[in-house]
């Protein structure tokens, strides 16, 4: 059990760390705003988006 919860704990660190940061002016990230703790607009590789 305790090996289990290691695992998963080890799991959602990395997952975490793994976030997609593109590249300034490559057309989708991050591209106004801050994204991470305020009003911002973020766009994926797809082209959809998010703005909030």
């Amino acid at each position: 059990m305790k090996y289990i919860l290691t695992l998963i704990l080890v799991l959602l660190t990395i997952s975490i760390q793994a976030q997609d940061y593109d590249e300034p002016g490559s057309g989708y990230g991050c591209i106004s705003g801050d994204c991470e703790d305020g009003l911002g607009k973020y766009v994926w590789k797809n082209g959809d988006y998010y703005y909030g």
